[in-house]
């Protein structure tokens, strides 16, 4: 199968350097070692145990620390932004 998708993560300098290492001695790439590790907890089974509901529910509790992360109260914001930006950037030259 070909591979078009690219996803990028950080990692800390240990783990990655441990996954490097570990490509090393398996003789394969860092990406292929990525790759078998994410096929082998997919066909371990990750969440399918888990019902559609317990699914849905998960990623409603994943997702809760962030609804309301960008309410500004001001609900003109959005079509203001470039304004905004500008007026700012003026103030901050000015000074």
């Amino acid at each position: 199968m070909a591979k078009t998708e690219v996803y990028s993560w950080r990692l800390s300098p240990y783990l990655k350097s441990e996954l490097a290492r570990e490509a090393r001695v398996r003789g394969m790439s860092f990406a292929a070692l990525l790759e078998s590790i994410s096929q082998q907890w997919l066909s371990e089974g990750a969440t399918r145990d888990l019902s559609a509901n317990d699914r849905e529910q998960r990623l409603r509790q994943a997702a809760m620390p962030f609804v309301g992360s960008l309410n500004g109260g001001d609900p003109d914001r959005a079509s203001q932004a470039r304004q905004r930006v500008r007026e700012k950037l003026r103030r901050q030259r000015a000074s």
